[in-house]
């Protein structure tokens, strides 16, 4: 049995035609932290009179809350109740978002096809393997289409980068079978992911931008450490794994975890929730 569980959810922008950016977003905890989060969550839901909390449909002011268009003290109070849940359970967040214009330029610069589901998963395990070193952990990802095909790619992309560890030896993929109106660990992984998408969606074209109130409340409450991969992150990851990739020669230059973490951070890679490097 895993010693700790993280539930994930992804994030694009709604019309397919002008999608910029995707993101993950998501939190680990141990089974007793989730245990404790979900009552203390379903309570927040009564009391601002929501079943559930779906971030497009919320967002949108679509049913279930279409009657809460305009009114922003209960919008804010509502995320913001949320948001000291998560604080309080006990759980660390960490994500990934990564720029699809840049994605497919660097594919076709270096005669590679890197899907972007698959490389945040992979990013995300790393991230999971570096704060959880040698501890199972148990990665529950909200329902997606192809999403096995996804996990072994991921896992390809692990497998592949040059280090002695094999980090999916520690880490189980899920998918899961439940609808997040149900899950109250994926309406929060929903709520990191959606956040993490549209702030660096805007960042692409400001840097110096303020965050919205629904992100601070988020990510002031409880950090989401991730990377946000730019045609700058994208390159120093593609150094760092030597060139080797899936679809290529493995390259494969031997690196623990730590040093590929601390290497990654020292080459400029930013934060996604906090526009600096980690």
């Amino acid at each position: 049995m895993a010693a700790f569980v993280g539930y994930f959810d992804d994030s694009w922008d709604s019309d397919r035609n002008q999608r910029t950016v995707m993101s993950f977003g998501g939190y680990v905890g141990t089974v007793e932290a989730w245990r404790g989060f979900k009552p203390r969550w379903i309570a927040a839901l009564k009391e601002n009179g929501a079943p559930y909390l779906h971030m497009r449909k919320f967002a949108h002011s679509h049913p279930p809350f279409e009657d809460w268009k305009g009114d922003e003290l209960r919008r804010s109070k509502f995320l913001s109740d949320l948001s000291n849940v998560a604080k309080d359970a006990g759980l660390y967040g960490t994500g990934a978002c990564v720029d699809l214009a840049v994605l497919d330029a660097f594919n076709e610069k270096h005669g590679l096809t890197i899907q972007p589901e698959p490389l945040c998963i992979y990013l995300i395990a790393l991230r999971i393997s570096n704060q959880f070193s040698h501890q199972k952990v148990e990665a529950v990802f909200d329902r997606m289409a192809k999403a096995h095909s996804k996990f072994a790619k991921a896992q390809e992309y692990a497998r592949s980068d040059g280090s002695p560890q094999d980090i999916m030896r520690w880490i189980n993929l899920v998918a899961s079978q439940d609808s997040s109106e149900d899950a109250p660990a994926l309406q929060l992984a929903d709520f990191a992911a959606y956040e993490i998408l549209h702030f660096n969606r805007k960042r692409r074209v400001d840097p110096h931008l303020i965050s919205r109130k629904s992100f601070d409340a988020l990510f002031n409450a409880e950090p989401i450490n991730g990377m946000f991969l730019d045609a700058k992150s994208i390159e120093a990851l593609h150094r760092l794994r030597d060139g080797g990739w899936p679809s290529n020669a493995a390259g494969g230059k031997a690196m623990r975890l730590l040093e590929i973490r601390e290497q990654l951070e020292e080459a400029g890679i930013l934060n996604i929730t906090s526009g600096k490097e980690g």
